[in-house]
């Protein structure tokens, strides 16, 4: 079973790498001008910088998602990790005591 998802992990991965190579070739060779008013302020770029850019901040907004949710999860799993511990702790003291 964890193989069969590793293989479907590594393909999805595969086809994501795809696709932005193939989003990176058509824009190279479909060059363009994109000019962006806001607030009273213009900013001309190529398409290519502005997808890039795009992708960049999806990139910082998933970190910053990832990151929260291990914030959210270290108390649980500190806890976890505790009574983990001690049940280790205590069934060694019942097997020496036996």
């Amino acid at each position: 079973m964890r193989r069969r998802f590793f293989a479907v992990r590594a393909v999805l991965g595969l086809a994501l790498i795809a696709a932005a190579v193939a989003a990176a070739a058509f824009f190279a060779d479909h060059p363009g001008q994109v000019g962006i008013v806001w607030l009273g302020r213009q900013a001309d770029t190529s398409v290519a910088v502005l997808a890039g850019a795009v992708a960049a901040l999806l990139a910082i907004i998933v970190l910053l998602a990832l990151v929260i949710a291990t914030l959210r999860r270290l108390p649980r799993n500190l806890r976890w990790r505790r009574a983990a511990r001690r049940r280790r702790v205590g069934e060694a003291a019942l097997t020496r005591g036996i």
